[in-house]
């Protein structure tokens, strides 16, 4: 089988590495052909040259410029989220000519096995879906829904979520779906279909890839993505696909912790006490 691989790098340095080990591992999968496509900017660290290593001797296809962009780190401002776009986008034209059944796109700085890769495989083509994404989760934030959080981390990538309902996502959570029937599946580590998702961990036909484009209207550069991908196949997210991501915890305290809580539960309250009224029929018995 032939798998597509593509990347975003910029000042990767601290985690290049073990990233490239990850990426390396996946080589080693029998029965397999990878083609790896990186594309990277503006790095003012070794990215640069130790990434055009590897691709040298992994007859991988990279592509590097120097745009003078600013860097702007984990916001969602509009300009990032535009820069992204136009990121990933230069990203995708690297792999137009690609014939590979299914392109995995990473986000680089995700902690990953071929075990991983290999779940998202077997459930893309079980669902007959067009794409699937991982369940990655970010360390040191507990559950802020349950009583007794059972899990000492949560799900990361709530900004890109949207339920087929078009939901956000619920943050700080372990599972950041609103709907009791996705979390119930969720909690039962069934697929859960959802309208928008990357986990920076997705698997996606390549066909389906090469007629999709990022873009936002100010929310994550995926919503749009992923609305394209919709004409084409279902999405869904692969709850016992567990991949992990390192995040700066320092800015979140005690008290905001405790106030996204109460936020959140409310959420989740308000939002199926409305869904399940409005599907109640004995209110318009006469």
């Amino acid at each position: 089988m032939h798998i597509s691989v593509i990347g975003l790098w910029r000042d990767s340095e601290p985690y290049i590495h073990r990233t490239l080990s990850q990426l390396g591992s996946l080589k080693s999968l029998n029965d397999f052909k990878f083609d790896f496509y990186f594309y990277e900017n503006d790095s003012v660290d070794s990215t640069k040259d130790i990434l055009k290593n590897w691709c040298d001797s992994n007859s991988a296809t990279f592509g590097s410029e120097n745009l003078n962009l600013p860097k702007y780190g984990s916001v969602t401002t509009v300009n990032r989220l535009i820069l992204l776009s136009l990121y990933r986008n230069k990203l995708k034209n690297l792999a137009k000519n690609s014939d590979s059944d299914f392109t995995l796109m990473i986000d680089t700085d995700i902690i990953f096995s071929t075990q991983n890769f290999l779940q998202l495989l077997n459930s893309i083509k079980k669902l007959n879906a067009g794409m699937v994404c991982a369940n990655t989760r970010q360390n040191d934030i507990k559950d802020c829904i349950a009583d007794l959080p059972t899990s000492s981390d949560s799900f990361y990538d709530v900004f890109a979520l949207r339920d087929i309902y078009h939901n956000n996502g619920i943050y700080f959570s372990d599972c950041p779906m609103i709907l009791e029937s996705d979390r119930q599946k969720w909690f039962n580590n069934e697929p859960v279909q959802i309208r928008s998702g990357f986990s920076g961990f997705a698997l996606i036909r390549t066909p389906i890839l090469q007629k999709c484009y990022w873009s936002t209207c100010g929310h994550s550069e995926h919503v749009n993505f992923c609305n394209d991908v919709t004409q084409y196949g279902n999405i869904f997210i692969i709850p016992e696909c567990k991949t992990y991501t390192e995040i700066d915890t320092s800015m979140i305290t005690p008290e905001k912790y405790l106030e996204v809580q109460k936020m959140q539960r409310q959420i989740v309250l308000n939002t199926n006490r409305i869904y399940n009224l409005s599907l109640q029929t004995s209110l318009y018995a006469r």
